[in-house]
């Protein structure tokens, strides 16, 4: 049966990935059961926006930018790979790949629609931060 969860229904973290407002929308605590297990989150970057490091044991990851560049990097630090991001584009980070992400705008917020798949909450995802907190 289809389910349609309302915007005031949605879990929504400052917490999860710091400087980013996550709203997670389809999870296993507004759907209930998912067969596979996936997660389906909106993300919002304040302007110059960046998150640490990080990846996830669990779940492969894919983003689709609605608004705004994103800078998204992949890999350790001494060979990593690069790629600018803009509106219309997707991303796919597999499963264990060390990522983050910066809004290239000092002015602008950036928006994403964010998937896990493997996972039926973004807490089951095994994220794993690969560097310590972010310096101001």
């Amino acid at each position: 049966m289809a389910i349609h969860i309302k915007k005031k229904a949605i879990n929504v973290s400052t917490t999860y990935e710091p400087n980013v407002l996550h709203s997670q929308g389809i999870c296993e605590n507004t759907v209930g059961k998912l067969d596979p297990p996936f997660t389906m989150q909106y993300g919002f970057m304040p302007p110059g926006a960046k998150t640490r490091a990080h990846y996830h044991t669990e779940a492969a990851r894919g983003n689709y930018v609605i608004r705004g560049r994103i800078r998204y990097l992949f890999g350790p630090v001494d060979n990593r790979q690069i790629i600018d991001a803009e509106e219309g584009d997707f991303i796919y980070t597999p499963k264990g790949e060390i990522h983050s992400q910066m809004n290239l705008s000092d002015t602008e917020p950036a928006e994403f629609i964010g998937v896990y798949v493997g996972c039926a909450d973004r807490d089951q995802s095994g994220k794993t931060w690969a560097e310590g907190p972010l310096k101001e």
